[in-house]
């Protein structure tokens, strides 16, 4: 799905620069997110053995990964904000302006990219193999048809927010199997979490214009306090994680 989005960009007669730029982006994603498919791979070997077991812990798993997507999307996303274009542009130079400016975008894929990754090694540790493969052929289609809508349209920024609208629509439908099989706990923070990380966005945005620098640590600060405040991800769940991922070793 991540590839799909450049390789239909290019075949739509784009300029070749833009389908660079559009690489750049896609690469920055695939970097940032190789950090939970890292994650995904080893935690599913204890995952599995939870699964076994028929206690908890993959429970426990699944719930704080879909939470802490939404607060790492929005981290990065924010910080591409502020800084993202000065970075992209002084490392690949000014010919990648373009890439620099809708990177924040591309980042706010991460959020339903993450829950993608949690949600797989939940099917697949439920040896549910036949909806782990019509997941990925749905996300394909609706990335697929999202792309071809927007990308003529609105160029460059319709075809990463094709992106990102298969992606959110491969992470729910695989939320709502989750749900159905009674495996998502904590349901309500999900809300929750969508509030807080928009109020963040929202105090960089209104923040900016005085120096993206101190609004990106403020609105940072701001989304780190609420899910403290709201105690969204709990201590004792972030130390079974770490628990899940050590039993791999």
């Amino acid at each position: 799905m991540i590839h799909g989005g450049v390789i239909l960009y290019k075949n739509s007669n784009a300029a070749y620069g833009l389908v660079e730029n559009l690489a750049v982006n896609v690469q920055a994603l695939m970097i940032l997110g190789s950090l939970f498919v890292a994650l995904r791979r080893a935690a599913l070997p204890a995952v599995s053995r939870s699964v076994a077991r028929g206690d908890s812990n993959h429970r426990i798993y699944l719930s704080v990964v879909v939470r802490l997507a939404f607060v790492f999307g929005t981290l990065a996303a924010i910080w591409a904000l502020a800084i993202g274009a000065d970075i992209v542009q002084l490392v690949l130079g000014a010919s990648y302006q373009t890439a620099g400016h809708w990177l924040w975008l591309t980042l706010w894929v991460l959020i339903p990219f993450v829950i993608k990754q949690a949600v797989i090694n939940t099917l697949v540790a439920h040896s549910r193999y036949t909806e782990t493969m019509w997941l990925s052929m749905i996300g394909a289609a609706s990335m697929a048809s999202a792309v071809l809508l927007l990308a003529v349209p609105y160029g460059f920024a319709g075809v990463i927010a094709g992106i990102l609208i298969g992606f959110s629509i491969n992470a729910a439908i695989g939320m709502l199997i989750l749900m159905h099989m009674q495996l998502l706990d904590h349901i309500s923070d999900i809300p929750k979490l969508a509030v807080i990380a928009t109020l963040a966005t929202l105090i960089y945005i209104a923040t900016e214009r005085f120096h993206p620098l101190p609004a990106a640590i403020v609105a940072a600060l701001v989304l780190i306090a609420g899910v403290m405040l709201f105690g969204v991800i709990r201590d004792s769940e972030n130390q079974a994680v770490w628990r899940i991922i050590r039993q791999r070793y």
